[in-house]
């Protein structure tokens, strides 16, 4: 067998890691029904995070407030991140697009 190059193994990873992204993005589901509407309130959490050298050291990462609403279509389900005000306008049982909501 021939043994292949840094630059081969190189681009080989790259297209390896693109291939995933892609089948990662399409398994998403952007409509469906709203079944379930989340509050998270804005909290702070220790989070270990590489620094120089390779080691782990903790890191204390803020997070906002988030709202966010599970949604349902025929095969999937999913959630999706919106405004506070969406969250607010948005019902259980609504036919919601993701993709619209963020965009406004």
């Amino acid at each position: 067998m021939k043994n292949l190059d840094e630059k081969t193994i190189v681009i080989l990873a790259v297209a390896a890691i693109f291939l995933l992204l892609f089948l990662l993005q399409s398994n998403r589901i952007h409509t469906g029904e709203v079944i379930e509407k989340k509050f998270q309130k804005a909290h702070s959490s220790v989070e270990m995070t590489p620094s120089a050298g390779g080691a782990m050291r903790p890191q204390l990462v803020h997070h906002d407030d988030e709202w966010l609403v599970i949604i349902k279509n025929d095969t999937k389900m999913g959630r999706c991140w919106i405004s506070e005000t969406q969250w607010n306008k948005i019902e259980l049982s609504d036919w919601i697009n993701c993709r619209d909501l963020n965009n406004k």
